[in-house]
Order: structure tokens, then sequence, then C-alpha cells
């Protein structure tokens, strides 16, 4: 699990088994990721086909690894997102975006997912754009494989009408 300084927690980033996801977004988008991978650890992005999540589609992102660096490039932002962020991140790095902090919050959850290879779940508040905010959710982030089998695309969805539980995170002042 990754926690930040406690006077600037936001969020909660941890390894659970499947049944910890809550949001009803994230356990379908998780079951159609374990249905595509099928035996394989992961699916490749071809395999992905967003039509196929045609009603949660709009909470999905996609973003490409690229080379190593922490700025991830974004391929798709589902317009949830956009609407709830205030800006299209489509074709945008995370630079591009976000403020410092926001970068590194971000970046962290992302080195977690090609490292770990695996589905993570992250609570909390959203807090690195400028809207009328705390907003609380639930996320899901999935790596994808390219068709050489090396993790290259990570795909997230956010439950945004979520309301994390004291337990999970206490909600920001």
């Amino acid at each position: 699990m990754t926690d930040f300084d406690p006077k600037h927690r936001s969020s909660t980033t941890s390894i659970v088994p499947d049944e910890a996801f809550r949001s009803p977004l994230c356990r379908e988008l998780l079951a159609y990721w374990r249905e595509k991978a099928g035996e394989n650890p992961r699916p490749k992005w071809s395999d992905i086909h967003l039509m196929d999540l045609y009603k949660i589609a709009p909470f999905i992102s996609v973003r490409d690894v690229g080379d190593g660096s922490d700025d991830y490039r974004c391929r798709f932002c589902g317009t949830g997102n956009v609407e709830m962020l205030g800006v299209d991140l489509t074709g945008k790095t995370l630079t591009e975006c976000y403020e410092a902090r926001g970068v590194s919050i971000v970046s962290e959850r992302f080195r977690m997912v090609i490292e770990s290879g695996q589905p993570i779940r992250t609570v909390g508040y959203i807090n690195v754009v400028e809207k009328n905010l705390p907003t609380g959710f639930e996320a899901l982030y999935l790596p994808l494989d390219n068709e050489a089998g090396k993790i290259a695309y990570l795909m997230s969805i956010h439950d945004y009408d979520y309301e994390p539980s004291p337990g999970e995170i206490p909600e920001p002042d």
C-alpha cells in the first residue's frame, strides 16, 4: 500500500483481491479485463474494444506507457472524466494536465501498476484539479500489453459516485 504524507493524503493505493472492489463500474471493468486476459497475465490493448464497455466508457481513460518516463500520454479520456476534471486529457501528457504534486501522485500509481503487472485499487478524494472539491472516488488501474507481451498501456476507471468510508481514508479538510 502506498500512503502520502497524512497532512496531504488524498488517497490510498493498493493491490487487493477482486472482491475488495465495491464500485459497480470498477467491478465490471475488472471482470472484462480478466475475461480478455484469458490464460495470459494481462490482455493486449488490441483485445480491448471500448464499444464492449459502452455503458462505462465515459469513466475510462487509457494512457500510453511510453519510453519509461513519468509523462504518460492520454490515448482516450471518457466524457465523464472530462466533465469531472474540467479538461479533456486526450492527447496530453501528465505534465500538460496537472501541477507537480498531481503528476507525482498519478505517476506513483502508474508505476505501481507497471511494476506489479496487476490491477490496482485507489480510494480517495480528487484534489489534483482546481474545481469545487473534494469528490470521493474508487478507481481501478489495469495494465495492458502490446503485441510483444510488454506492458505498454494503462487503462483506468473512476467511479465519482463512490463515497469512501472513514476506515478507507479520512475526508480532507
